[in-house]
């Protein structure tokens, strides 16, 4: 949410980049399809940095091919901590608009069932702002424990890795984020450019 803030992007598109799959984000209103392009994007990147790439050595091997999940999770928990020092706006503003976006969104979007599910719990229980509590990084990863089709057993685990090494990741942080605002501004303003010249 934050990052399409600053990029001047649709916060709703980005949020839908975690549940349109394939090629159906084109069919998305182009606004939207912008921001689930750069929710993409900001995946990509993420994954490929060194910083996260050091960070991922850091968790034992058994549960290494989820430490990605754990750091993203864990980086939404350090940006709300740290909010002051990224924004000049409050979060609950950002919040606000966000909720209403989503409740506000069309009836029929090319997305799957969670998206649904996820849209009724945020828009009920409004738990964003909840990420400013460590706690809450352990629930997020326990529900995807639950959802998964598989069975997996990493959040316990990365939780204690996260809370032992916290002064780490705070450090790694405060590198990554400012480097991914910068990046993420870069690609929405050549891309997107790009995109519209061609249209």
């Amino acid at each position: 949410m934050h990052l399409a803030q600053h990029t001047s992007t649709h916060l709703l598109g980005n949020f839908l980049g975690d549940f349109v799959k394939g090629k159906q984000w084109q069919q998305l209103p182009i606004e939207l399809q912008k921001g689930v392009q750069l929710h993409r994007w900001i995946d990509s990147y993420t994954d490929r940095s060194p910083i996260v790439q050091q960070l991922t050595r850091i968790f034992p091997q058994g549960v290494q091919r989820y430490a990605g999940i754990a750091i993203d999770i864990y980086f939404d928990h350090l940006l709300v901590t740290s909010w002051s020092d990224y924004c000049e706006y409050p979060a609950d503003d950002l919040y606000s608009r966000f909720y209403q976006q989503l409740e506000n969104s069309p009836k029929m979007l090319p997305v799957n069932a969670h998206f649904y599910r996820v849209r009724r719990g945020l828009l009920e229980r409004r738990w964003l702002a909840h990420y400013g509590n460590q706690v809450t990084c352990l629930k997020a990863m326990r529900a995807i424990e639950h959802r998964s089709r598989f069975t997996l057993d990493f959040a316990e685990t990365c939780y204690h890795v996260l809370r032992t090494h916290h002064g780490t990741f705070v450090q790694h942080f405060t590198e990554f984020y400012p480097q991914l605002l910068f990046s993420a501004q870069k690609y929405v303003n050549e891309s997107f450019k790009c995109q519209e010249t061609l249209a």
